[in-house]
């Protein structure tokens, strides 16, 4: 390039400099013209404006409304002149600035369980929203509303030529209104969910709102907390705090009977016999093995196999994946034991009562050998030592959690809970022990169902065998393990143990018990004879600070669920939570959920 082109390319270039501090001085214009119309119609605010130099964007914030001098909506605007864009949100506000929904109270406890919680509430909005879209932020936790922009008359703001035209000021106008008007309808309620407000100051606003500031206005509204919710809660405290360990009385139970015997239906019994094609279906070798449990190995193949309806009746053939469980040994029997308690499970009839039962406890209970909450089983009449199961979509509730822990809303993890506290009903009433309740013998189907197996270790107490002993799986064991009782002296409240040690687990993400020398170490498999000491000699504790823990999710919920799994973990069995009242808990904490989230 020779001195001349230098030179020509070097005035280009300066006039293409100046075109773009001439857009820029215009576009500085134009905000400000704009700043100057939003200052002068809200006369009580004060407009921000902020320059982004690489974006070539400008950011104006302005407060909107404010509530109790406290919380407030805050308006932002974001002009993008290079892409000739407007965004319009709203955010939560507070005297600390945006609302955040944490993500964490300390290094240990997560807050993916409030945020999945509201979010699932805005999902709800949005379906039904036209003027935009609530929103959390996924990073650091920010929730607001995200207006919708269309404008076909934009370009005309753009054109630094012209005024602001009055067809756009309108525009702005609606905007504002069409904010203040979404988000104080919902505001109350995206409050208390975030646990900024319990319920009594979300009653004393609403008293507030109606007796004071919007006395003369009876158009406007808001989302009330529903009444029927607000009895629930009630009745979720008034559970926990009076003496779970006992029964309901015959009264209590004729009226919350059909709460509690509410279920999914199902016509398939626990165990059902199968005839398969020839006996290769059955050949396995270490390929298809996908586990080994302490005395059998499992694997899972596709079989071909006819369901026995009746002694001489056969269904037609079908061509299914099962899981297919072995003896380990030659001499064990533990699958004929286990298919023994499932069978168990399967009769019908209305003779079959659990010893010292209240007869007015089987009003609402059906013995019908189908069960939802327990995984479906298949025998083969000429092998005993094999048991079938279905295999299931999510496997087991720890490999669940493992792989989808950071997505799994509380309203999934009260749902496994209960129902595995539904299983435990159903089997109980049979008079079985199951004795080994933990995650990896809880398996969860595509719909998130939980269906309980591994009845290997189970008890059956109407004809109680001492030659099998139960295992052990610490921390899921209760303390009376350690006493090596016989068989007739575990009773069902050693299920309710585990069961509390579950739920614990699935809502505050750690082990509940814990070394006594530091409170904040969870158990290792090297601190296992410690712990099992603690157990016998019943001097462990639990971890649980219901200050913090409440606040990973709905408060009022977590604290009384947070109590309900301590009480499950009583040293005393008589102590611990009767299985009805447990679901009952469990139930309205879900109905709950549904109503206000």
């Amino acid at each position: 390039m020779n001195e001349e082109q230098q030179i020509f390319h070097l005035i280009l270039g300066n006039e293409s400099n100046l075109d773009k501090s001439i857009q820029k001085s215009n576009a500085k214009i134009r905000v400000e013209e704009l700043r100057q119309h939003l200052a002068s119609k809200y006369s009580n605010t004060y407009v921000y404006v902020l320059e982004d130099i690489k974006t070539e964007s400008f950011n104006l914030n302005f407060l909107l409304e404010t509530h109790g001098g406290i919380f407030k909506y805050l308006m932002e605007l974001i002009i993008n002149f290079q892409e000739q864009s407007l965004d319009f949100k709203v955010y939560f506000s507070d005297d600390n600035g945006r609302i955040i929904v944490n993500q964490k109270v300390n290094s240990t406890i997560q807050f993916q369980l409030l945020r999945l919680q509201v979010s699932r509430y805005t999902l709800r909005l949005n379906s039904s929203l036209h003027v935009g879209s609530f929103f959390i932020n996924p990073v650091y936790g920010e929730i607001g509303l995200n207006l919708a922009t269309i404008n076909t008359r934009k370009s005309e703001f753009f054109d630094s030529a012209q005024p602001i035209q009055d067809d756009f000021i309108v525009y702005m106008d609606s905007l504002i209104l069409t904010a203040i008007y979404s988000i104080r309808y919902h505001y109350l309620r995206i409050l208390f969910m975030i646990n900024k407000i319990n319920l009594k100051l979300f009653k004393l606003y609403e008293y507030y709102y109606e007796q004071v500031r919007y006395k003369d206005n009876q158009q406007l509204n808001w989302r009330k907390f529903p009444k029927d919710s607000e009895q629930l809660l009630l009745r979720i405290k008034k559970v926990v705090k009076n003496q779970m360990h006992l029964q309901f009385t015959e009264q209590e139970y004729l009226k919350l009977g059909p709460i509690l015997s509410k279920q999914i239906s199902t016509e398939n019994s626990c165990l059902i016999e199968v005839v398969p094609k020839n006996q290769s279906e059955l050949e396995v070798d270490e390929r298809l093995q996908i586990n080994e449990g302490g005395f059998c190995n499992i694997y899972s193949k596709e079989i071909i196999f006819a369901i026995k309806k009746e002694a001489r009746q056969q269904q037609q053939g079908q061509k299914r994946t099962l899981v297919i469980k072995m003896n380990k040994g030659m001499g064990s029997d533990k699958i004929k034991q286990e298919a023994e308690i499932i069978q168990v499970l399967s009769n019908q009839g209305p003779n079959i009562q659990r010893e010292n039962q209240p007869h007015y406890l089987q009003k609402y209970f059906q013995f019908s050998g189908c069960c939802p909450y327990i995984a479906q089983f298949y025998s083969v009449s000429d092998r005993p030592d094999v048991l079938l199961m279905e295999r299931y979509y999510h496997s087991s509730l720890d490999y669940l959690k493992s792989k989808k822990s950071e997505v799994l809303s509380l309203s999934s993890r009260i749902f496994i809970s209960h129902n595995v506290a539904m299983g435990l009903r159903y089997i109980h009433n049979y008079g079985i022990i199951h004795m080994d309740i933990k995650p990896a013998n809880i398996l969860i189907s595509k719909t998130m169902m939980a269906k309980i197996t591994d009845f290997g270790e189970a008890i059956n107490t109407n004809n109680i065998s001492d030659s099998n002993k139960p295992g052990k799986t610490i921390p899921f064991c209760a303390p009376e393990i350690q006493q090596r009782l016989e068989n007739n002296q575990y009773t069902y409240a050693y299920d309710i143990y585990s069961l509390g040690v579950l739920i614990f687990e699935l809502l505050f993400d750690r082990f509940p018990i814990v070394r006594l020398i530091t409170i904040f170490q969870d158990f290792r498999k090297q601190n296992y004879k410690c712990l099992e000491d603690k157990l016998q000699k019943q001097i462990y504790q639990v971890r649980y600070n219901e200050d913090e823990d409440q606040k990973i999710g709905p408060q009022y919920l977590m604290k009384y669920l947070g109590r309900l799994c301590i009480q499950c973990l009583q040293p005393d069995p008589q102590l611990r939570p009767n299985i009805d009242k447990i679901i009952l808990v469990l139930k309205d904490c879900l109905t709950f959920l549904d109503k206000v989230y």
